[in-house]
């Protein structure tokens, strides 16, 4: 599944096709019982400039646009960066290999609200880029495979810390099992942070995003390897000191965890893609200060398999997360193409939508949660032309 042009075009955005759908109920919080609304924004379409396969996360400004990659089509096939607004999708930059391919991660605001990504192929060395882009133009700030030991293909999301970016990578490094790495976003720099070795501590992580506290120290998750061969949660203190939090066992814990991590109040959540209660996967939790795993929900398949794409929340000013964690499935559900998902405060699950095909299918990567509570999404596969939608769910 792995692997500088405008184009202007509609969005289906279905009068009568894609449709505004009231779906059940749910609880926020500790708020009153509200029905929530599913809408399909957008179908894509990888024929024309506008891309397919949407396998990212979306991001949303705070005049409600919307921002995100597809992984394939565009002008030379290696995928497109993607704005939403005012029911009309634009494509802002489609990738030429040279410059990056296959941007499959989606992306993050940047500290002067650059668009800032990574992609997993392409580049002067062909092992991926990250990059932003800035006023119409795309600049890159690092090939990867440049140098020995550098790393390759990265499937992550990137964490933005004033100038600096964080990410993992599925390759590379030392031992050949991935990294961490940090880029300085100006000056083009690049540090590989850990080198996974395939032993204990891990390795290959896969998409998703890592968790950085206000100390600086990153939290994430490596999808193979460990202690029982099944990945690991992982802490790489002020970065150099590295830890591993906790080794999946495949067992109820789960196994094969990936995707973003989410906290609040020095509680770790996140997701791993099988094994658990019913073999479809979990989702968790980790306290930092005494070290304990919690086990939140295990995936029955009715509900959701193969939560690849990690948590989300909404974030409060402070950083921390408000009313619940949101996550979704890459299968299962009522018509086996994925879910959406909720965990409230409380610890309640629901699932709050079942992909139906003509409305999306194989949700990838975790929800984009705005200020409102409104969830936005991707999916890779599925919609009017088969390539994946744009979604969003509304409360009253």
């Amino acid at each position: 599944m792995s692997q500088a042009e405008r184009a202007h075009s509609s969005c289906n955005t279905l009068a009568g096709l894609s449709a505004l759908i009231v779906i059940g109920i749910v609880v926020l919080g500790a708020s009153a019982a509200q029905a929530q609304t599913f809408t399909t924004l957008c179908s894509f379409n990888d024929g024309n400039n506008t891309g397919g396969n949407v396998s990212g996360q979306p991001i949303v400004d705070s005049s409600g646009k919307v921002f995100g990659t597809a992984s394939t089509g565009g002008g030379s096939l290696y995928g497109t960066l993607w704005l939403f607004g005012s029911g009309t999708l634009s494509t802002l930059y489609a990738f030429t290999y040279s410059n990056g391919a296959n941007p499959f991660a989606g992306l993050t605001f940047g500290k002067d609200n650059e668009l800032v990504g990574t992609t997993e192929n392409g580049g002067s060395h062909g092992a991926g880029t990250v990059f932003y882009l800035e006023n119409g133009v795309l600049n890159v700030a690092y090939n990867f495979g440049s140098a020995t030991g550098d790393p390759l293909f990265p499937y992550s999301g990137v964490v933005v810390k004033g100038n600096s970016l964080y990410g993992t990578s599925i390759d590379g490094g030392t031992y050949g099992f991935g990294t961490v790495w940090k880029v300085n976003i100006k000056t083009g720099k690049e540090w590989v942070l850990h080198s996974f070795a395939g032993g204990r501590d891990g390795g290959n992580p896969y998409q998703g995003t890592m968790y950085r506290d206000s100390d600086g120290d990153l939290f994430g998750v490596a999808e193979s390897y460990g202690a029982y061969g099944c990945g690991t949660l992982f802490r790489l203190h002020a970065e150099h000191s590295f830890q591993v939090l906790h080794s999946f066992t495949c067992g109820k814990d789960g196994g094969f965890p990936s995707g973003t991590i989410a906290a609040q109040d020095g509680i770790l959540y996140g997701t791993a893609q099988a094994h658990g209660a019913s073999g479809h996967g979990t989702a968790w939790q980790y306290n930092i200060s005494n070290r304990k795993f919690t086990l939140l929900h295990s995936f029955s398949g009715r509900d959701g398999s193969d939560p690849v794409g990690g948590v989300t929340c909404q974030l409060q000013n402070s950083g921390g997360c408000k009313a619940g964690l949101f996550g979704t499935t890459a299968s299962g559900g009522a018509s086996g193409n994925g879910t959406v998902w909720e965990i409230t405060s409380s610890r309640i699950f629901t699932t709050l939508h079942s992909f139906d095909g003509s409305d999306g299918a194989e949700p990838y990567a975790n929800p984009f949660v705005d200020a409102n509570g409104d969830i936005y999404g991707t999916t890779f596969l599925g919609g009017t032309a088969g390539d994946g939608t744009l979604w969003e769910i509304t409360f009253p």
